[in-house]
């Protein structure tokens, strides 16, 4: 299993020392992505449901504007800086510098709401785009490698644009996927809300009247509910067994054991073995 979690520390980016036994042969690993380009009305809005004026940037995906307002950016996730006694995530001050020079104080912003209008902490949620040129904020972090794509269902507007565009900074190592190194993991940290990535094989995948249980060889438990089983149509998860998959989200436990939710399918991704 490969987790990519990142920290920062003197100002280099290094592994958060972190993961499973590797008597089991379990791995810990950075992955660190630009972009060439992707069709344009992918990313592209025809109108705004919202205007405002930034006042600042929290983090590299959330906004404040002038009217108190805050904004989180829907389908992306970006690196965490420092909170409470957490350390900061590699690139977290990186990607909030970026944002800054993307939407500087005072910068009009057209929003484009999904589905949902706000999450649990009240934010809202929405697509952002700079007036001045109609730049899709989301793909520009994607594109210089400073967030990565995260789909959180019912929320699937722009998701070729956001794909695309992350897919283009990993082929070509931008920001965050700028470099790739393995070295043994140790245990497996367990903080309820982290977001990691992992690359593991699906060892066994079952059924239940809750939804579809993927068995990692790590011994983590990714679990698809019910409830989002419609977004993955014709994909059929039991035909999984025995996959290298690519997935992402957030910790948390599952049948009292470390696990992830999946969500959405594209959360997930299959690895070829050499």
């Amino acid at each position: 299993m490969t987790i990519l979690s990142f920290w920062e520390a003197g100002g280099k980016a290094r592994a958060a020392p972190f993961l499973f036994d590797p008597s089991a042969g379990i791995w810990l690993a950075i992955l660190l992505v630009t972009a060439s380009p992707v069709a344009a009305d992918a990313c592209h809005a025809a109108r705004y449901d919202r205007s405002g004026i930034i006042a600042t940037v929290i983090d590299g995906d959330t906004v404040r504007l002038r009217d108190g307002s805050a904004v989180r950016l829907v389908g992306i996730n970006a690196p965490e800086l420092a909170h409470e006694d957490r350390r900061p995530e590699a690139f977290a001050v990186l990607s909030r510098g970026h944002l800054r020079r993307y939407l500087p104080a005072g910068s009009g912003v057209g929003l484009v709401f999904d589905e949902q209008r706000r999450d649990r902490h009240h934010r809202l949620l929405a697509h952002l785009f700079r007036i001045s040129d109609d730049e899709n904020i989301q793909a520009l972090m994607l594109s210089s490698g400073m967030a990565a794509r995260f789909t959180v269902p019912p929320n699937e507007r722009f998701i070729e644009c956001y794909g695309l565009r992350e897919e283009d900074a990993r082929q070509t190592g931008a920001g965050i996927w700028k470099e790739f190194r393995a070295q043994p993991a140790r245990r497996l940290p367990y903080r309820r809300g982290t977001f990691v990535q992992l690359v593991d094989d699906i060892r066994l995948v079952r059924e239940s009247r809750r939804g579809i249980w993927l068995e990692m060889a790590s011994g983590l438990t990714v679990f698809i509910d019910r409830r989002d089983l419609r977004y993955f149509r014709g994909l059929e998860p039991g035909s999984w067994q025995g996959r290298r998959a690519h997935v992402r989200g957030y910790l948390g436990k599952r049948e009292r054991r470390p696990g992830m939710r999946l969500r959405h399918p594209s959360n997930i991704r299959f690895i070829e073995r050499l």
